[in-house]
């Protein structure tokens, strides 16, 4: 099995669901995300710190909608 969420050779589509919605709710409520923080739900859901929480961070900032000033 794949790690393509809702591919083929992946699992389930929605299997990060719970995990996406975490990180969500935090880019919703603040309009960011830091490193520490994904790096704090990443734990959270998988018993391990990740060394790409920044990475991750920085991905999920660009990807959000610009919020109104």
């Amino acid at each position: 099995m794949g790690l393509t969420p809702g591919m083929g050779d992946g699992t389930p589509w929605d299997e990060y669901e719970p995990e996406a919605r975490d990180l969500a709710a935090i880019l919703q409520a603040s309009g960011t995300i830091t490193g520490a923080q994904v790096d704090a739900i990443w734990f959270r859901w998988f018993g391990q710190n990740t060394d790409a929480a920044d990475a991750i961070a920085t991905s999920l900032r660009s990807a959000a909608p610009r919020r109104p000033r």
